[in-house]
Parts: C-alpha cells; sequence; structure tokens
C-alpha cells in the first residue's frame, strides 16, 4: 500500500477487508456457541459468564461492521461533495461512534484476557497487577483518543496531535499488555506441562502443549496485527485504516478461535474430549485429580481410563505448583 493512498479508497478497502473478517468472526461465534451447547457444564458460573462475554464481543463487532457500512453508502452515494469529503469528517457522530465501539470491544475483549489469566494462575491476585495498570491505563487512553475525534477541526486527520497523542500510549500500552499477559499465561501453562509430564508421563503432558500452541497462534494473530497498525499510523499512511478495519474484527475472533480450536481439534486428533483451558467439558472426560492427604508428603493421583472404564491409581510427588484450575476458581 502507498503511503499515499487516498482516504476514501482507504475506507472501502477497510470495508471489504473488514466484512470478510466479520463473516469468519460469525462462524468461530456460532461454533462457539454449539460448543456451549454441548458442554455438560452449561449452569456454572464460568460457563455463564463465558456466554455473556463472547456475545457481548460478538454485538460490538456487528455494530461495529454495520456502521461501516452505514458509512459507505453516506459517503459513497448520498454526500454531494464526494466519499473523500465525508470520511475527512472526523468529528461528525458516525465517525466518534465507530471508533467507541472500537474501544469497547477492545476492553471487553482485555477483561475476559485478564479473567482468563487470573484462573489459569490459580486465583493469585498478585499476578494481576502489572497486566490490570496497563489495561486500566490503556482503556483510558482510548476514551481520550474517542474525546479527540470528536474536538477534531475541517483540514485536521487522524494524525494530527489531538488524537495522536492519545492513540499511540494507547496502541503501545494495549500490546504490551496483550504480551505480557498471553506470556504469563503460556508461561503457566507450560509449568504444568512439564509437572503433568513428569507425574503422569509425556503423553498426557501432549495435551498440554496443544493448548499451548493454540494460545501462541491467536495471541501472535492479534499482536502482528496491532504492530502492523502502528507501524502504518506511525508512518501516517492511511492503510493504517485498513489494518484498524481488520482488527476491530479480530479481536473478536481472538477468544473464539481459542474456545473453538482446543474444543474442537483436540477432540477430534485425540478421539475424546477432555477439560480445556476453559473448563468446558464436551463429553467423555479424562480426568486429572490431585487429593491431598493429611499425613502424608505425597498425592494420589488417580486416572480413569475412557476406554475401557479401568480405574488406575498411581502415587507421586505433587507437582510444584499443585493442580491447575483452568477456567473456574
Amino acid at each position: 500500500m502507498s503511503r499515499y493512498l487516498a482516504l476514501d479508497k482507504a475506507a472501502f478497502i477497510e470495508l471489504w477487508v473488514e466484512t470478510v473478517l466479520y463473516g469468519i468472526n460469525t462462524v468461530l461465534f456460532v461454533g462457539c456457541l454449539y460448543v456451549f451447547r454441548r458442554s455438560t457444564q452449561r449452569r456454572t458460573r464460568a460457563y455463564k459468564f463465558i456466554i455473556a462475554t463472547v456475545t457481548t464481543i460478538y454485538i460490538l463487532c456487528s455494530a461495529h461492521v454495520i456502521l461501516d457500512f452505514v458509512r459507505a453508502i453516506i459517503g459513497f452515494f448520498d454526500t454531494p461533495d464526494g466519499a473523500l469529503a465525508y470520511y475527512s469528517q472526523l468529528w461528525i457522530r458516525s465517525s466518534v461512534s465507530k471508533h467507541a465501539l472500537f474501544t469497547a470491544a477492545c476492553c471487553v475483549a482485555d477483561f475476559f484476557l485478564v479473567y482468563r489469566l487470573f484462573v489459569i494462575w490459580s486465583s493469585r491476585v498478585q499476578i494481576l497487577l502489572v497486566p490490570v495498570i496497563l489495561l486500566l491505563t490503556a482503556f483510558a487512553c482510548g476514551i481520550g483518543t474517542v474525546r479527540g475525534f470528536s474536538h477534531t477541526r475541517p483540514g485536521e486527520t487522524v494524525f494530527y496531535p489531538v488524537i495522536s497523542n492519545w492513540a499511540i500510549p494507547a496502541y503501545v500500552l494495549h500490546l504490551a499488555f496483550n504480551s505480557a499477559v498471553n506470556g504469563l499465561i503460556t508461561g503457566r501453562l507450560w509449568l504444568f506441562e512439564r509437572e503433568v509430564s513428569e507425574a503422569l508421563g509425556r503423553e498426557h503432558g501432549q495435551k498440554y502443549k496443544k493448548i499451548i500452541v493454540i494460545f501462541i497462534e491467536s495471541g501472535i494473530l492479534h499482536t502482528i496485527t496491532l504492530a502492523v497498525f502502528m507501524v502504518l499510523y506511525l508512518l501516517k499512511s492511511n492503510a493504517a485504516l485498513i489494518v484498524y478495519g481488520a482488527f476491530a474484527q479480530i479481536v473478536g475472533m481472538a477468544p473464539t478461535l481459542i474456545i473453538v480450536r482446543i474444543s474442537l481439534g483436540v477432540s477430534i486428533q485425540d478421539k475424546e474430549s477432555y477439560q480445556s483451558s476453559f473448563g468446558i467439558s464436551t463429553g467423555r472426560v479424562s480426568k486429572l485429580k490431585f487429593h491431598q492427604k493429611e499425613d502424608e508428603k505425597e498425592d494420589e493421583i488417580s486416572f480413569k481410563d475412557t476406554g475401557q472404564g479401568d480405574v488406575v491409581e498411581r502415587t507421586v510427588l505433587p507437582p510444584p505448583a499443585g493442580a491447575i484450575h483452568l477456567w473456574e476458581p
């Protein structure tokens, strides 16, 4: 993309890219609902929280793409001065609302990520300190960015200080937040994978390796998109608008992509279902339960073989970090 890509052309390409990704987002959302429908834990608080969160994010993403369509119709068909003149009006209500929806979707998705971190780290509040500070600061800068749009004047662009002074810190903090949280989640799962492999063998540890790979791949998609957007924005290229539209849908795709890939992908590959990183059980489950004995230093680990129904009991030293709670605290 040229640095001097016209704003109206960038807006048209953005709409096309966002529409394609919205279709993918919709498929993932429906797949996520399908996984929840099959869940045996539909009445738990974790289930209700997850379904409410992903639905909220999807509604915000839907509102964003619908508003983009409305803006395109007005800009290309109903504006006498042409689409370029329309899209240059950053202060109008539709423009401000579009960026407000984007900020809200990012906020909900990030709080969802914080909750997942909280549970995976066994409800350790201290692990949330830095991520929460980054999240709240980024959200404050996001609000400042939206406010900046409403205070722009004719002739000013998204690269003017009234917006960029808030937007750049917001995106940098958002990138730092996601990198930190995904790193902490991946690190925790990696440590637990080693503990499970040592206790029960590499076969059972492999399942957690697959979860780790899924988290990394989904996190990279989010991080790379944000990094590309930041580079284009700092170069003051209108091509940043195209990536912005894509990112508005990727924000919603990331959590549902993880749920669907873990619940369906692992089930197909291993021919069995088990507790995923979201605590959603979709069928027969291989369970690893660590029961602490009061008078002994060792833990009894019971493994239920779902193939034959036999129960094999082993006594081993407990993992250093104990059993991990993968979704409900």
